[in-house]
């Protein structure tokens, strides 16, 4: 294959992951439910990769049961939401593939009398410009979306340096906020 000089800039989905269920762990969460997008996606295996190896590291089991694979939208979240709680009423914390998915298993929850945090944490992923305005507001892993951009029209214009191998790598940022709390079991 010849060198093109194509540049990739990469977000880092596995590690973004592992620190948000890392997050969720560190809180006291033992029955996290995952919901995650399409099989067939990169992203979601690589983001599915992270959940595992954050609940690796907390000394926590992987339970099959407590992932449901869906689309990345909100009724995809809806739907998983109520399929986790059929499957494990004990739940303590969702994890969504997204915040479009992470609002829909809100609702869900919300429909169910529960409370967000105070029986279920959920957090998303992206950061989409809704989630701060949700109620509550949404934890989330934010990617800069827009600094990549901007980086990859640098690079293109060549008022930025290729990185080396041609593979930059864009690291989220954990953004804590209102959905997330210590599971209701840990309060005084």
């Amino acid at each position: 294959v010849p060198d093109t000089g194509a540049v990739t800039l990469a977000f880092d989905n596995r590690e973004s992951a592992r620190r948000l269920t890392g997050h969720l762990t560190g809180l006291g969460h033992r029955r996290l439910g995952y919901i995650a997008g399409p099989r067939e996606r990169t992203t979601t295996r690589h983001r599915l990769e992270g959940h595992r190896e954050a609940l690796a590291a907390a000394g926590l089991d992987d339970d099959p049961a407590l992932t449901v694979h869906g689309r990345f939208d909100r009724r995809s979240g809806h739907e998983a939401a109520l399929e986790l709680l059929r499957r494990e009423p004990s739940l303590t914390a969702i994890v969504a593939a997204n915040d479009s998915v992470a609002l829909g298993a809100c609702a869900a929850l919300r429909e169910s009398g529960l409370r967000i945090p105070e029986d279920v944490s959920v957090a998303g992923f992206d950061d989409l410009p809704f989630s701060m305005d949700a109620v509550p507001s949404l934890t989330t892993v934010r990617l800069p979306l827009a600094e990549a951009g901007a980086r990859a029209g640098r690079i293109a214009m060549a008022r930025e340096e290729p990185p080396p191998g041609g593979i930059a790598t864009v690291h989220g940022e954990l953004m804590v906020r209102g959905s997330t709390g210590v599971p209701r079991e840990q309060r005084g």
